[in-house]
């Protein structure tokens, strides 16, 4: 997502695994076939540079988000793996493609809302409708990392300045697009070759469920930047350190990692929730009741899908030799399966992906293999607008 750095890498050391073959549905049922629609640049902006911005300038206005009981996914598919799909599983028995997007030139593509999704291109940041267009070119002052208030409404975003040691924080709300604050930069590339590097490797930029607050973990080569600003862009934390990542919200708590284990950070308290504990890549359910993660063992070796409930504060382990899960809706959670990496040597990694994919049900504790090969977005997202639709 960007895509993100840490994703890529571990995506780089799982490419090792056998192929991704043919996986049957989660369901039996037929998929019903309907029109996707095709996403990209529009053709009016497709080659505009993005351009350094003044303090405040004017930016498009946008009216707050309708409810929605809509459950969708943005995934790549069996072994296609060209292109990420927009997957409406409202009913779990009929699933429909309603959107494609590009293979290549789109940033960290996400929904705004059961209707809408965005994503960064070299344009900058776009918004279009689940059609396909209009493409609305929201700035071209940056893009990524991004992220939508939860009703739609205003887009934080970080931008580049004439330094490439400092970035720009930007927040769009009321029409107006505002620099806020300024965010470490890094003048050249770097690269994520292991999996300790990939498993450490978080570059987040996220707005709390109720709107309130956006936090900020951008990572800088062996350094991460960690900040939490106001939703009108007050700084409330700052720390630069090379150990706060794997952040996510989940009610009005942050969650995220450091060298003691899991922290949180509360209207400005923080605390330690889980020593020890290093999580990978952390994804909240849509009810806010529950967050899933992956942790491995030593050596980072055998990966493992952990449930954390947010209001006892307790884990449970859920099933060994998957990773990278994430919540498709508030009771089915996917993931991957790995496998030993042989022959031994074959691989970079002790272990590998499987090409199989998983849905774990909550509710009856049940796995069933999955035409999903990658989720990289879901809505609802936290808080799930729409309790009634578990």
């Amino acid at each position: 997502m960007k895509w993100p750095t840490g994703i890529l890498a571990a995506l780089v050391l799982m490419s090792c695994g056998p192929g991704s073959g043919s996986v049957p549905a989660h369901s039996a049922s037929t998929t019903r076939t309907i029109p996707a629609a095709t996403f990209g640049p529009s053709p009016t902006n497709a080659s505009a540079a993005r351009t350094l911005c003044p303090a405040e300038r004017a930016a498009p206005a946008f009216a707050p988000s309708a409810p929605s009981s809509r459950n969708l996914v943005l995934a790549w598919m069996g072994n296609d793996m060209t292109k990420v799909v927009i997957r409406d599983i409202t009913d779990l028995r009929h699933p429909a493609t309603v959107g494609v997007l590009p293979p290549s030139g789109l940033l960290r593509p996400a929904f705004v809302s059961a209707t809408d999704i965005s994503y960064a291109d070299q344009a900058g940041l776009e918004r279009a409708p689940l059609s396909g267009g209009p493409v609305t070119t929201v700035t071209t002052c940056g893009g990524a990392p991004f992220a939508w208030s939860p009703d739609g409404t205003a887009a934080a975003y970080v931008g580049p300045t004439g330094d490439p040691m400092v970035q720009q924080f930007h927040v769009i709300r009321d029409g107006r697009d505002v620099v806020d604050g300024t965010v470490p930069g890094t003048a050249g590339g770097f690269g994520c070759e292991s999996r300790q590097c990939g498993d450490s490797w978080d570059t987040q930029l996220l707005y709390s469920p109720d709107g309130a607050y956006i936090s900020l973990v951008i990572q800088l080569g062996p350094l991460t930047a960690f900040r939490i600003w106001s939703a009108r862009g007050d700084l409330l934390k700052a720390m630069d350190s090379g150990a706060s990542t794997m952040s996510v919200w989940s009610g009005d708590t942050l969650y995220w990692r450091d060298e003691q284990g899991i922290r949180t950070w509360r209207a400005g308290s923080e605390g330690l929730l889980l020593p020890g504990v290093s999580w990978v890549r952390p994804h909240a359910s849509p009810d806010g009741r529950t967050i899933v993660y992956e942790t491995r063992d030593a050596g980072y070796t055998t990966a493992h899908v952990w449930l954390l409930d947010t209001a006892t504060g307790k884990a449970r382990l859920l099933k060994s030799s998957r990773s990278e899960p994430a919540f498709l809706n508030s009771h089915l959670i996917w993931y991957a399966g790995e496998v030993s990496c042989t022959p031994a040597g074959s691989c970079i990694t002790p272990t590998t992906d499987s090409g199989k994919y998983y849905i774990y049900d909550l509710n009856d504790r049940t796995e069933t293999q999955s035409v999903i090969a990658r989720v990289w977005d879901v809505w609802p997202h936290p808080p799930d607008p729409a309790p009634g639709n578990k």
